[in-house]
């Protein structure tokens, strides 16, 4: 995702917040994100995201 995009789509999200469960930041928002709009775009499992992504592994989504 481009920078101009996530500039505009920051504040729409409530990234802001702390998590419910540990009381804490998110500490990748945009990583996160981009992670949803791929497994959303390809329909696939959060098990095949690209070992690239930051979240490869991760138990975050």
């Amino acid at each position: 995702m481009s920078d101009a995009l996530w500039t505009r789509l920051e504040p729409l999200l409530a990234i802001d917040k702390l998590c419910k469960k540990s009381g804490h930041l998110s500490r990748n928002a945009r990583a996160m994100f981009n992670g949803l709009i791929w497994l959303a775009r390809t329909g696939s499992q959060r098990s095949q995201l690209p070992q690239r992504s930051s979240l490869y592994g991760s138990r975050a989504l």
